[in-house]
């Protein structure tokens, strides 16, 4: 649809399968909802239950081909952001603020009808008095502020939805705190449409694709990899997560964005404000394996596995649910590996190792192992293609600079 109030109230959002089957209501130019509809839109999503489903593990040692049920599919992506926002605008609408006059004005932006300016007679304006127009002043200014708020408001939501609720926390804190449910729905909704425009119509450029990118890649790393993507990268759900453990400078973080569509890149502590339901894939680079909970990390256990609806936030805030949807890249150096590959002891770690043996895929590089190969030699010169800082000729300019004041 990744730092946020710890007032956060998110119990009543649910962006479960909508129950209409009919033509969606989206906010449309010059649309609104008539009653029947808004009615029958009510009975049906107050009535609706939650099914959860069941967790169902594949091993891909024991199945060369995934099945239909778990494959991603492009338009089954669509449909599944399309059902979202189906929902997400049915509880802007049903849950609509009373008496305030922020929420009026988002839904009108969101409904984008014209708005129809009646001008009064110069006779009825000179019977205004002059305490009623400044009073009127005052209105009409309040509610150009709101309107402001809210176009503000609706850019940040566009590309993150919880620096949208920081802004509407610190500008109206008198409107959040009994609404924060409301606003979030409506960012939300905000920033799917967002989403779901770029993925219609932004193609994705990268500097580096897999595999062309990587002629020089070892072969037995090149298969590990293939076999993952293959068995892993188009699951649904429950897919295993890749784990690279090797050194610096052998390509790692290069090969992982070089992936098709958009990533969640977290390196350092957890940030939400990085966080978009509707990435691709997730990549966590050369964050240490034991070290995930003291950086403020949602359980790795629920992060890496494509585990779905979880709740993440940060270190003295309310969790946020976010949906972890996305298969998860995990790049290690060998120091930071830690548990991960150490010989397990006691029963818990035992049961750790187990867990992972049968939820990720880890490789550890060899030491003639890499995706692409550097130049060895600190000396070695500059390729003519290469970005580089300063201009060609700048010491060349600060010489001369220094010569005119001697």
């Amino acid at each position: 649809m990744a730092n946020t109030s710890s007032r956060y109230n998110i119990d009543n959002i649910d962006l479960d399968d909508s129950p209409i089957k009919s033509t969606p209501y989206h906010f449309q130019a010059g649309s609104i909802i008539d009653a029947t509809t808004f009615e029958r839109v009510v009975n049906q999503v107050m009535n609706k239950e939650t099914q959860k489903e069941h967790p169902d593990y594949d091993n891909d040692d024991n199945n060369d081909l995934i099945t239909n049920t778990n494959l991603f599919n492009e338009t089954q992506f669509d449909e599944e952001l399309e059902r979202d926002l189906q929902h997400l605008s049915q509880v802007i609408q049903i849950s609509q603020p009373i008496n305030d006059n922020l929420a009026s004005d988002m839904i009108h932006q969101l409904n984008e009808v014209p708005r129809t300016t009646t001008l009064s007679s110069s006779a009825s304006t000179s019977m205004v008095s002059t305490r009623a127009v400044t009073i009127r002043a005052q209105t009409e200014q309040r509610q150009q502020q709101n309107k402001e708020i809210a176009r503000q408001a609706f850019i940040l939501a566009e590309t993150n939805v919880y620096q949208a609720m920081d802004y509407i926390m610190q500008v109206m804190p008198e409107k959040f705190l009994p609404h924060s449910s409301w606003y979030l729905s409506t960012f939300n909704y905000i920033h799917g449409r967002r989403q779901q425009h770029l993925h219609e119509t932004g193609p994705i450029i990268k500097e580096n694709i897999w595999p062309d990118s990587f002629p020089q890649c070892t072969p037995q790393l090149k298969e590990v990899v293939n076999r993952w993507i293959r068995h892993h990268f188009s699951r649904t759900k429950q897919a295993k997560c890749l784990i690279l453990i090797g050194p610096t400078d052998t390509g790692k973080t290069t090969f992982a964005l070089s992936l098709p569509g958009h990533v969640n890149h977290f390196k350092g502590k957890w940030n939400l404000k990085s966080w978009h339901d509707y990435a691709r894939y997730s990549v966590y680079d050369g964050i240490r394996w034991d070290d995930f909970s003291k950086l403020n990390y949602p359980n790795k256990e629920d992060l890496l596995t494509q585990n779905g609806k979880i709740n993440a936030g940060a270190k003295y805030r309310r969790p946020i649910e976010i949906n972890v949807r996305q298969p998860a890249i995990v790049l290690l150096n060998p120091e930071d590996a830690g548990s991960l590959t150490r010989e397990p002891r006691t029963i818990k770690e035992q049961q750790l190792a187990q867990y992972w043996k049968e939820r990720a895929t880890v490789y550890i590089m060899g030491p003639n192992e890499y995706f692409y190969q550097n130049q060895s030699s600190s000396n070695s010169s500059i390729e003519s293609n290469e970005p580089r800082l300063g201009d060609p000729d700048e010491f060349e300019t600060m010489r001369r600079r220094w010569e005119a004041k001697q």
